[in-house]
């Protein structure tokens, strides 16, 4: 399961630098139209992300049962503060990734169905862009390297 874990936080990891850079560096390199509203790309890079969304989901629900499981009763620690705060982030990106991308689909398709105009999934979808790079990045490094330590800011208490 260790492997598992490692590989699914080194996916998470690629996925939240290819989504974040990309993110950044599409609207310096690509000139949207009504047309073509976004780079291309996207449409590849989607798959990849809706299977980084259920894995973040899974993993982290994982994280959270485990964290919450080795506390002792209502105690808060950094463990069990960090897997609640990823898992129900991945929940709400999840649900708002699949909105977005579910009436892509649905407009690539040619079914018809529209929910929304083209600038608040605009706005959804820059959500999307940067909520996730970060959350999957933050799971991704606690997968990959076992980050559920408490974090060293540098105060007299992180010493004690």
């Amino acid at each position: 399961m260790d492997a598992i874990r490692k590989v699914v936080g080194a996916y998470l990891i690629v996925m939240a630098l290819v989504v974040g850079i990309l993110g950044f560096v599409e609207p310096l390199i690509y000139e949207s139209t009504e047309a073509s509203p976004y780079i291309p790309w996207w449409s590849v890079i989607d798959w990849f992300t809706g299977a980084a969304v259920v894995l973040g989901v899974l993993f982290a629900y994982a994280r959270k049962r485990a964290a919450d499981a080795a506390a002792a009763g209502d105690a808060v620690t950094w463990t069990r503060l960090s897997a609640n705060v990823l898992f129900y982030a991945f929940c709400v990106i999840g649900l708002l990734y699949y909105w977005n991308w579910f009436y892509v689909l649905n407009l690539e398709w040619g079914l018809g169905y529209r929910t929304v105009g083209a600038d608040g999934l605009g706005i959804a979808w820059k959500l999307t862009d940067v909520s996730f790079p970060v959350a999957a990045g933050a799971l991704g490094l606690a997968l990959a390297c076992g980050g559920d330590r408490r974090p060293r800011l540098g105060f007299a208490a992180d010493r004690a």
